[in-house]
């Protein structure tokens, strides 16, 4: 089994200026296959409540059902980094909570991280306590999708908005962050926050100037039904293939091709000849 990869190989590959690969999942299997490709990153993101759950926003998903999912990936993600985002709301109000929240993430759910939104100086005090107590954080900053700052919400369009953004990053990397997910932040910005800091960007449509990138696996198959960023691309075409060997199965079942016969639930021949004997002798119950 390969060696699983650590905050210290995550933070290595910026040093070494390579490029983290990084994709968000929710199940077992689709971790594995990740896993035996050898994706770096997993993150069970809060847009299972979307993806998975049929939730209209992430803000729904609840702690439980984030440790549900996250411990699945885990069984899956077995030499791949797992991060688990904290869902909204189940930091944002006590910090001793927040803790305890993080903790059963890691201790329960098996992530090798949690993931956490927002730069202000509560959000900078948590993360400092989180990794005191061994408990890495991996920051969220630029477009945040939970409701919870609005103006954390805006994208950045001015030089004021970089330069918070800036002061932002090199805070959370004050406190301990590991990484920090840029999410929708321009270009030019991203590089440049990615270029100040000592730990890894990963951006989520920031860019190429990132140490990382993000995304979606039902995007990247074209699993989703909504519609894919528009900074990505879809590299398969999942849900086509699926609904054409849907229409496939369908069609053999109603013509009588599917299943096929397996040898080994067969009788032996003179016990076969014997029950179609007594089968042909009992009355027949119903006559289509």
């Amino acid at each position: 089994m390969a060696t699983r990869l650590t905050i210290s190989d995550i933070l290595q590959n910026k040093k070494d200026g390579k490029k983290l690969a990084c994709l968000a999942c929710y199940d077992y299997i689709t971790a594995l296959l990740l896993d035996q490709v050898g994706i770096d990153m997993i993150i069970v993101g809060d847009s299972l409540g979307m993806l998975a759950l049929g939730h209209l926003t992430s803000s729904e998903v609840t702690v439980d059902e984030m440790l549900h999912h996250t411990k699945a990936v885990r069984r899956g993600a077995r030499r791949t980094l797992v991060v688990a985002d904290l869902p909204f709301l189940s930091y944002q109000i006590d910090m001793a909570e927040a803790i305890k929240t993080a903790g059963r993430f890691i201790k329960e759910a098996g992530a090798d991280a949690v993931k956490m939104e927002g730069s202000t100086p509560y959000d900078i005090e948590l993360v400092s306590r989180l990794v005191s107590l061994g408990i890495p954080v991996m920051g969220h900053i630029g477009c945040v999708p939970q409701p919870k700052y609005a103006g954390e919400r805006a994208f950045v369009r001015t030089t004021e908005d970089a330069e918070r953004l800036l002061d932002s990053a090199i805070l959370l990397q004050g406190a301990g962050a590991f990484s920090l997910a840029l999410e929708t932040v321009p270009e030019p910005v991203a590089r440049l926050v990615s270029r100040s800091l000592r730990i890894p960007t990963i951006g989520y449509g920031s860019g190429s100037g990132c140490d990382g990138q993000t995304y979606k696996t039902d995007n990247l198959l074209n699993r989703s039904c909504g519609a894919a960023p528009r900074f990505g691309k879809a590299y398969a075409d999942f849900t086509a293939i699926f609904q054409d060997a849907v229409k496939l199965y369908m069609r053999d079942v109603k013509d009588g091709a599917f299943p096929s016969v397996d040898p080994m639930l067969s009788f032996d021949t003179n016990e076969e000849e014997a029950f179609q004997a007594q089968l042909d002798m009992s009355p027949k119950v119903f006559t289509p």
